[in-house]
């Protein structure tokens, strides 16, 4: 995952996420903003950015 790529949970996190209140599952796509070894901070469409695991997203579309 690189900066600007657009990224969304991957499916099987539902199920994973579903014990965890903390974290909601969500089917939008999100923009990549950086990104480190583990963590990577992403904005939504509503302009809200958010530090995540990368273990939990997958790619939709890579930058050009």
């Amino acid at each position: 995952m690189n900066r600007g790529d657009l990224v969304k949970m991957k499916y099987e996190m539902y199920w994973r996420l579903k014990s965890n209140p903390r974290i909601d599952y969500t089917e939008d796509v999100a923009s990549v903003i950086t990104c480190g070894s583990h963590i990577m901070e992403i904005m939504w469409p509503d302009g809200k950015i958010e530090q995540r695991d990368k273990d939990l997203f997958e790619v939709v579309n890579e930058a050009g």
